[in-house]
Order: C-alpha cells, then structure tokens, then sequence
C-alpha cells in the first residue's frame, strides 16, 4: 500500500499558534483517554506501524471533533440504538424519502415493510449500520453519534423515542456476520459467471460522505477490475473542518493491487477485494436489467484499459510463452500458486537450516510453517489470508496474518523460469497436504 497525504490549510494566521495550524477541538490528551476503548477495538489486530497509524487516524480525528463523534464504539452505539424508534428526514441533497426505522435489542429491525436482523460494524474506519434484509440485498448505512446523543444516519438526522412496544413480539436474532466465513473464505460457491462478466475489464467509482459537527468526510473508491481477477484500488478520503471563520481540509490517498471475485456470502452476491488488509473488502453486488449496483447504490461506470491481454500483456513476466505478450501477471502468478504448497529453505551460519512451508489455499486462506535445525521439534505456526499484487510494478506476495504479523515475499524467475520468492527457490511440497489443510482454515 502507498499512502500520499496533501493538507489544504487555512490562510489566515491564528491569534495564538503557528501559521496555517488546524483547530484543535478537544485536546490530545483526552482524546488518548477516552478513545482508548474503540483504538483497542479498531487496532488491536494491527501490529507496528499499521497499528501507529490506526491509533493517530482516530485520535487526529477526536481533536477535530469530539470523542464522541471520533471513537464510539460499536458496542455503545448498538446500546444506544437499542429498542428506539428512528424518525430519519429526508435528505436534502438527493430527494431521498423520510423512513421510520426500529431496532429492537433482540437483534431485529423494522422498516415499513421489511425487516431483518441488524448490528453496528467498523468499516473503512467508521461505524456502519448494517441491515441484514430479509430475502434482499444487506443495506448499510454509516451512523454518528454526538455529545448530546443526536444521530445521523447516511448525514441525515434521527430524532430517537422509545421504540412503543414494537419489539414486544419480535424474535431474538443473530447479528449479521455472526456466522460469516473467516475472511477470505466465502461460504458457498462462485456467484453466477454472468456478474463476474459485467464487472471484469471495468472501473468502478463509488463515493460516501458522513457528517460532524464541524464538518464533512467524503470517502470516494475507484476500483480497475481486470477480467483476469486482479484489481487496482485507489482510496481518495477529504475531511473537511470549518469552525467559525477558519478552515481545514486533509486528502488522503491509499493504493491498494490484488485479487478480486464474486462470491455468494449468506446467499446475496458479494464483490469481494482481497487487499492484504485484516479483512477483504465488500460490496453486495447486483446487475439489475444491464445496470450494477454496489450495495444497493450506482456507480460510475467506464471501461479499464490498463488490462492485459493476450494481445499485449506486460512483457518479461513468468510464464509468457510466447515473446513476453502474456495476460495480468498478478492473475498469472495467483493461478499458479493457487493449492499449492511452497518450500523455502535458508542456511545461516549458526542458525542451520531454516525451512519454510505453507499451503496457498484456493479460499484465499493459507497455513505457514517455519522451523529450523538449531531447535529441532519446535514450529512456528502461522495462519492468515493470502494475495499477490504489485508493489513499484513488482509482484509480490503478501501473507497477511490473522494476528495482525505477516509477510511480504518479493517474486521473481531464474534463468529457468523457477519461481523464487526473496531470492530463494520455490520447491514444491505434497500437493495431498492441501486436501487435508485448506477445509480447516
């Protein structure tokens, strides 16, 4: 992942402090006090700098705002949506519709006519409102909160009452996701061949905005879907704070190369994103009469042309055969190590022999083994989702650890076209082992 971050400051000079500083609304003490709760829930699978970097979003995000707004976490906000009646208004900027929303503390909702089950989730760094439809696509709604309890779902405001009895008669159910797959697993087969189709060699441009109470955050993701499976990811998020007459606004930019496919998760069609992230991305995916649909919603639509072909792919890749014209190096290299288990052995002066195993699962899942003969019988186990993609136009592959460790080998060929990954040789291991390992993972 590159990260490229851009602030447009204020012009004008601040009676106390530096030219240019943003405002501070609540100061950074605080903020590392009372966010503690959601940082240890939002970064505690993260490790080193990915960890760092959760902590300041969230804290640089309180002293913009609030604690409140910035680190509620999911657990208090499902308190405080718990058996309440919603009256959501309209939104004023697309002619949406008021709706009356009830969530019950059983784990049901009710909406005019549908309902379902319903829970608070933290996706992309921001607490969402999932809505587990019944015989329909999930909706998810991003909700805040502020210091004098109003809600806002999607910007729009929800005035809150006691939900009147409705929930009296409603059944307890489980929150969405509760039986969900381990990431990267799915749970069922490869959704209809015709959605894949309308997705592969296009980009996809999808945008959200949430608001506090002194500004705005607009998240905008283009996602190049090649046909071959790989994927170009590019996350745009602009904060912008206004408090009386000074300004601030901050642009962030995270890149992101992988593996993608549609998948049927809890029997709805979902376009998932495997992004070396603790977890893929997610959309409910939906072609409706020739138009897609991503979690319910539209989004721009234009041809990628950044794909590989076999009539002119990117030369000098593994596996060409014929000149250097080959397909997506990233699909290429993800279909070759696909099921397949890997051997990597390492001598070191003092150190012995140190082996490295581990099954690439066709789930995404993969099992790693290290040993070493300085400490015969002891073994390092380590288990977590897998991905190749392209890092400065090198292919590598990411091991993302469910603990939040990993690793990230750089792949390249000999003169023989052997794979060797950071230099050593790939050897093949038991293809049976992957029959016996992949369903457990």
């Amino acid at each position: 992942m590159r990260r490229h971050i851009t602030t447009a400051l204020a012009t004008c000079t601040l009676a106390l402090g530096l030219h240019g500083a943003a405002v501070a609304v609540t100061d950074g003490p605080t903020c590392k006090a009372e966010c503690a709760p959601r940082i240890d829930e939002q970064c505690r699978s993260l490790q080193g700098k990915a960890q760092k970097k959760c902590r300041r979003k969230l804290v640089r995000a309180c002293k913009a705002t609030d604690p409140v707004v910035a680190c509620t976490t999911t657990d208090d906000m499902t308190r405080a949506l718990a058996d309440r009646l919603l009256h959501v208004e309209a939104a004023a900027d697309d002619g949406a519709d008021a709706f009356d929303l009830t969530l019950c503390a059983a784990g049901s909702f009710l909406r005019d006519a549908t309902s379902g089950a319903w829970s608070v989730r933290i996706l992309d760094g921001a607490l969402v409102l999932e809505l587990d439809v019944d015989r329909a696509a999930t909706q998810r709604l991003a909700v805040q909160r502020n210091a004098a309890g109003t809600i806002r779902l999607d910007g729009r405001r929800a005035v809150a009452e006691d939900e009147g009895g409705a929930c009296s008669n409603q059944p307890a159910r489980p929150r969405p996701g509760d039986d969900d797959p381990a990431p990267g697993q799915g749970s069922g087969e490869p959704a209809s061949d015709d959605v894949s189709a309308a997705l592969g060699d296009k980009i996809l441009t999808v945008s959200s905005d949430s608001f506090f109470s002194s500004g705005t955050i607009v998240q905008t993701q283009e996602m190049g879907l090649c046909a071959s499976g790989s994927f170009h990811l590019v996350v745009t998020t602009v904060t912008s704070t206004t408090i009386g007459d000074f300004s601030d606004t901050v642009d962030s930019e995270d890149v992101f190369d992988g593996t993608w496919s549609v998948r049927q998760i809890d029997g709805v069609q979902t376009l998932e994103l495997v992004t070396g992230e603790p977890e893929p991305r997610r959309f409910v995916v939906e072609v409706v009469n020739g138009q897609i649909l991503l979690d319910g919603k539209a989004p721009d639509v234009s041809p990628n042309t950044a794909c590989g072909s076999s009539a002119g792919g990117q030369p000098g890749q593994p596996g060409d055969g014929n000149g250097g014209q080959g397909d997506d190096p990233v699909a290429q290299l993800a279909a070759t190590l696909t099921n397949q288990v890997v051997v990597l052995e390492e001598s070191n002066a003092g150190f012995g022999t140190q082996t490295t195993s581990f099954a690439l699962c066709g789930s995404g899942r993969y099992l790693l083994d290290f040993e070493t003969s300085a400490a015969p019988g002891r073994v390092r186990e380590e288990i977590g989702n897998w991905s190749i993609r392209l890092e400065q136009d090198q292919p590598v592959l990411v091991l993302a650890a469910d603990d939040g460790g990993g690793e990230v080998f750089a792949i390249t060929t000999d003169a023989q076209d052997n794979i060797l990954l950071n230099g050593l040789l790939a050897q093949p291991g038991s293809a049976d082992a992957i029959a016996a390992i992949c369903p457990g993972l």
